[in-house]
């Protein structure tokens, strides 16, 4: 998937949170494999931006977000 892709999915998670969180229901119904959907995203770019983001603090700051074990 593109950066645009799934960076225009996740505005339509967050629009949809938000139109839950804030008017108390979505526009229609949210079907459980949509939320399935949405959550494994999110989880995937998860994955993909924390070690990203420790380094660039570690490197900025000179200590990590979290503990890396050496192997």
């Amino acid at each position: 998937m593109t950066a645009a892709r799934a960076s225009a999915k996740l505005d339509r998670y967050v629009e949809l949170r938000g139109a839950i969180a804030h008017r108390g229901a979505a526009l229609g119904s949210v079907r459980k494999s949509a939320v399935t959907d949405y959550y494994e995203h999110v989880q995937k770019l998860v994955s993909k931006t924390g070690g990203r983001v420790n380094r660039e603090v570690k490197r900025v700051t000179g200590t990590g977000l979290w503990m890396v074990a050496d192997d």
